[in-house]
């Protein structure tokens, strides 16, 4: 779906950030921000994405357009829109959200426990926001979308509050450019190219750290393909399928770390950097 605009701008965002480090805040006597709260800035923060969500829906997404209506868009069916892979595409929405507004909040000096649950609210209030325009729209309020995109940014809550799972495990999403399929506009929605995985670190292990194998993560992953290429015309080859793997990969952040120590690479995975064994659930 289009709610997952927010993916490239809230990774973007992260890589200015050095992995584990809550950046301080420089702000100029006599600038609007020097005299404002931290729970002032919170407020206005969200309130301008929650405008802009809205003020974009109605220009771009027809919000107004229609009398509100749900739908069931399915879960992980192969009969399902994108095989599952959408719903995914939300729980990594949610997910990335909450760690992004968490990072602002330290920012703003909202210590931890603070940062984090303000996080998930303010993901959750923005995903929930996004769904009851689609009501007002031809897309309509999915409560399989809703319900993903909440669960990511309680999954985001839980990484912050347990930092030793955080340490051990990212979730990540791939997209690889290089696929032959019909090529989308919109790189956020080309589930032809998305694959979302979970990554075991070798690295955040004593065992393993210092050792040559500090430098391996094993994956699980999830992928469908062929949907964005079939229209159910009855002619035509249903070519549809929905696959998961493991392998074994390259923890490309710790390679890159003495160059580049950013959090960006704990979050998108980087195409051809581990071996996979596939297996097709169709």
């Amino acid at each position: 779906m289009k709610k997952t605009i927010v993916l490239l701008v809230a990774s973007l965002w992260m890589a200015a950030s050095p992995a584990g480090a809550t950046p301080p805040v420089e702000v100029r006597a006599g600038s609007p921000e020097a005299g404002l709260a931290k729970e002032t800035k919170a407020v206005i923060l969200n309130a301008a994405a929650a405008a802009a969500i809205l003020g974009w829906g109605v220009a771009v997404w027809d919000y107004g357009q229609r009398s509100p209506r749900f739908r069931d868009e399915g879960w992980f069916e192969r009969t399902s829109n994108e095989g599952g892979a959408d719903k995914l595409g939300h729980l990594y929405s949610g997910y990335v959200l909450s760690h992004l507004f968490d990072w602002q909040y330290r920012r703003w000096g909202f210590d931890r426990e603070q940062a984090i649950r303000l996080g998930v609210l303010s993901s959750a209030g923005l995903t929930l926001l996004v769904e009851l325009g689609d009501s007002f729209s031809e897309f309509g309020f999915s409560y399989q979308d809703a319900l993903f995109s909440l669960l990511g940014a309680a999954v985001g809550y839980g990484m912050v509050r347990f930092p030793e799972i955080a340490r051990k495990v990212d979730f990540r999403v791939e997209y690889d450019p290089f696929r032959s399929s019909t090529r989308k506009t919109d790189v956020t929605t080309d589930y032809d190219r998305h694959t979302y995985l979970l990554a075991l670190k070798l690295d955040g292990f004593d065992t393993f750290r210092d050792t040559p194998l500090g430098y391996l993560e094993v994956h699980l992953g999830y992928y469908a393909r062929g949907y964005d290429e079939y229209d159910g015309l009855p002619w035509q080859v249903d070519e549809r399928r929905r696959s998961v793997y493991v392998g074994v990969g390259l923890n490309v952040g710790k390679v890159l770390k003495p160059l580049w120590d950013t959090r960006i690479l704990n979050y998108i995975q980087l195409p051809y950097t581990y071996v996979p064994y596939n297996h097709r659930l169709d």
